[in-house]
């Protein structure tokens, strides 16, 4: 009896380990299932070779495959050199997901052109070279706060200057026109040296925007395509007899 006791405990027990085996296996398949089921696609068509970044995260080159994401709000980034990077927020949702298609536009020399006008640097750092754009932003904004700086010392300098011609011309005694005179004399020339930097400043803050707008219009790094909406000429020539075909292409 002691035998067929322990081996029907033995079995019981073995029986109690399959079931609670079973039951993981089902906690874990629905959980599986639930994240699943919390999960969108993401489908990215577009730019060849563009670098996908999703939430800051870095995804490949497209051509992708789909990709999982949780439910919700997300921000995608397409960034390619020689392309203006494109940002946009999509909202993952359930069963269908999402899809996007999505051509970077190509940069344009008068692209960097126009930017460098607005802002000393910025086409230069629309045309990939951050340090030498981040430079004649500095260096602009430098001068022209120190010009600002000078001005107002002038402004100072020329007031002073004004009270000691006045006191030079109210002086009656020799000594007290001596006195004001060479006080005269030296509040001028601080009232020119003060007026003479600020001049120098000004003079230095055009030259830098004059050679942000150079560098940014001469030194364009990427083939120049015509802008939409202009005519592109496309010669092509083929075996038609004597006669030359020329192909012209309008885009809009």
């Amino acid at each position: 009896m002691e035998k067929g006791a322990s081996l029907v405990r033995i079995r019981g027990a073995g029986s109690g380990s399959l079931i609670a085996g079973l039951l993981l296996l089902l906690l874990f398949l629905a959980a599986g299932a639930d994240a699943r089921a919390e999960e969108g696609m993401l489908r990215i068509k577009g730019t060849r070779g563009a670098y996908l970044r999703i939430d800051g995260r870095g995804f490949g080159q497209i051509p992708l495959d789909t990709i999982r994401l949780p439910q919700g709000r997300h921000e995608i980034e397409l960034a390619k050199k020689g392309f203006e990077t494109h940002s946009e927020e999509v909202w993952i949702g359930p069963v269908r997901g999402e899809s996007r298609v999505i051509y970077l536009h190509q940069k344009r020399r008068r692209d960097a052109l126009w930017r460098s006008l607005l802002f000393p640097g910025w086409g230069t750092h629309y045309n990939d070279r951050s340090r030498r754009g981040a430079f004649f932003l500095v260096m602009e904004a430098g001068l022209l706060a120190f010009a600002w700086e000078r001005n107002g010392t002038f402004e100072d300098r020329r007031g002073e200057y004004e009270i000691a011609d006045d006191a030079y011309r109210m002086a009656v005694t020799d000594a007290a026109i001596a006195e004001t005179r060479a006080t005269r004399d030296e509040t001028y020339d601080k009232m020119a040296d003060a007026e003479k930097e600020r001049d120098y400043a000004l003079i230095g803050a055009a030259v830098v925007y004059g050679l942000s707008i150079l560098d940014a219009f001469f030194d364009f790094p990427y083939a120049d395509e015509p802008a939409p909406g202009h005519v592109a000429w496309r010669p092509a020539v083929e075996e038609r007899g004597d006669r030359v075909a020329v192909t012209l292409r309008l885009r809009f």
